[in-house]
């Protein structure tokens, strides 16, 4: 059986940016979310110019 994905919503990545700023780790973020470490990890990883915007992540891969 295969797991389900579920893509990020904008007021999850809106949660991830202000958690992030306020310097919460990875896994924090996810255990707040109730989202898997990879899914948090591979959000951050998507920043632009060393901070992460939520919306301007969601608008490029939408």
């Amino acid at each position: 059986m295969k797991n389900q994905y579920k893509q990020l919503t904008l007021k999850e990545r809106y949660q991830i940016e202000t958690l992030s700023k306020r310097n919460l780790s990875g896994r924090s973020i996810a255990k707040h979310l109730k989202r898997s470490n990879k899914a948090i990890s591979n959000e951050l990883q998507r920043c632009v110019h060393g901070h992460y915007c939520g919306e301007t992540v969601f608008m490029r891969y939408m």
